[in-house]
């Protein structure tokens, strides 16, 4: 029986701790949610097949049996699949990037999901893979780099001057561009050049106007051709049901619209319950990565927001995110397999 009062990262009171970054600031809440449904329209008409899950692969009986009693012991009840916890079963540590700085957060908040995807495929799924590096910091990172495949996706949606971006087109990037690595030779000269190579400019830079240079697509063709492991599927998520359907398939799932949230309650269990303010809104990129079952059988999605700092993750009851998919029109996409880099020999099937 897992241990009430479990060991969550989790927000408590909720604060605006940092900037938005879905769409560009001066457009209209319906701007944005029509902007995101001409996007998908188009990306599901021009790559069908990418835009549908396919079956989901069965983890390794062994690995899932060490995950579910890792989950366990912490707190996490039967039937559960919270994937912020990966990164401590993985490595035994938490993996907590610095905070966004410029209103990246649909890059920002998309590439945590997908370090999580990536421990989900090689670890559970014990896929022929390496991880693109061992640390959190540095050019040998866990993650790709992140202004690049920023920039590209804003080169896709024509998005040139100020801060934002929005889910289809980061789902664009991922799909058709792939992401680049952080210890990419060419990328390093540049970082070298420009004195954005210290350890903490991995694998978000440090400096604003450098990231927004990237932004404003600087760099993007020195580098494109670098660019390896894209996403075999990207589907977007219309509903609960789909949501839990690609979490439990190991897929966090990337999601903007202006939600914004507020705590509304402390669960038996010990931890925080959070759910929409309704007094306020964030026009906002960010990222579910699992859910919970808790003692008492409710469950609750693990939503995440941490580009806006450690532990920024909020636990919202099943009801209310379906409310969300039903009534707040968000944009939100599954980050689904990552193919192997083009230099891996082909699978025999």
């Amino acid at each position: 029986m897992p241990t009430l009062n479990p060991d969550f990262r989790q927000a408590d009171e909720v604060q605006f701790n940092g900037p938005g970054g879905w769409g560009f600031s001066d457009e209209s809440l319906s701007d944005k949610e029509r902007r995101e449904a001409y996007g998908r329209e188009i990306l599901e008409r021009d790559m069908p097949v990418a835009m549908r899950a396919g079956p989901a692969a069965d983890p390794m009986p062994e690995m899932l049996a060490k995950w579910n009693e890792f989950q366990k012991s912490k707190g996490r009840f039967p039937g559960s699949c919270d994937w912020s916890l990966l990164d401590e079963f993985c490595f035994n540590k938490k993996l907590n990037w610095l905070p966004q700085l410029i209103g990246s957060c649909v890059a920002s908040n998309t590439f945590r999901g997908w370090v999580a995807r990536a421990m989900y495929q090689i670890v559970l799924l014990g896929a022929a893979e390496e991880y693109l590096g061992r640390n959190e910091f540095a050019d040998k990172n866990f993650s790709f780099y992140v202004p690049f495949s920023y920039g590209s996706a804003r080169r896709r949606g024509n998005m040139r001057g100020g801060d934002g971006l929005y889910c289809d087109v980061m789902a664009t990037t991922l799909l058709k561009d792939g992401v680049l690595p952080c210890d990419t030779p060419k990328l390093l000269e540049i970082l070298k050049a420009t004195s954005n190579a210290d350890t903490n400019d991995f694998p978000e830079p440090q400096s604003t106007s450098f990231y927004r240079a990237w932004g404003d697509w600087k760099y993007l063709d020195d580098v494109k051709q670098y660019a390896d492991y894209p996403l075999e599927s990207c589907p977007f998520v219309t509903n609960v049901d789909e949501l839990r359907t690609h979490l439990k398939a190991g897929s966090p799932c990337f999601f903007c619209s202006g939600i914004a949230i507020r705590k509304v309650g402390t669960h038996p269990d010990g931890f925080t319950i959070h759910a929409r303010d309704p007094g306020n809104s964030w026009a906002h990129n960010m990222c579910f990565h699992g859910f919970f079952l808790a003692s008492d059988g409710e469950e609750f999605f693990r939503f995440s927001n941490e580009s806006w700092g450690v532990d920024v993750i909020y636990n919202v009851k099943t009801a209310e995110v379906a409310d969300w998919f039903k009534n707040r029109r968000p944009s939100c996409a599954a980050i689904g397999m990552i193919r192997a880099p083009k230099s891996a020999p082909p699978t025999i099937g």
